[in-house]
């Protein structure tokens, strides 16, 4: 497999994530794929922008949970 394409598994590994939220980005279109021979490849430069809203969206959940906390 080629470094510019990763398979959902190994997305779903390096973006600390279950597999099915990869599939369920990739049906929504959040994630672009192709489909070969039967497998399903993502393309890393739409891997990485969907990683880092990942992660933004993680950062901003953290920061209303201690703001929660601390109110509380």
């Amino acid at each position: 497999m080629a470094k510019e394409v990763l398979a959902p598994k190994d997305a779903a590994i390096e973006a600390n994530a279950h597999q099915n939220f990869v599939y369920s980005a990739i049906q929504t279109g959040k994630m672009r794929a192709r489909r070969e021979r039967g497998r399903i490849y993502i393309f890393r430069d739409s891997f990485e922008a969907w990683k880092q809203r990942l992660n933004e969206r993680r950062k901003l959940r953290e920061e209303e949970e201690k703001l929660i906390s601390a109110g509380a």
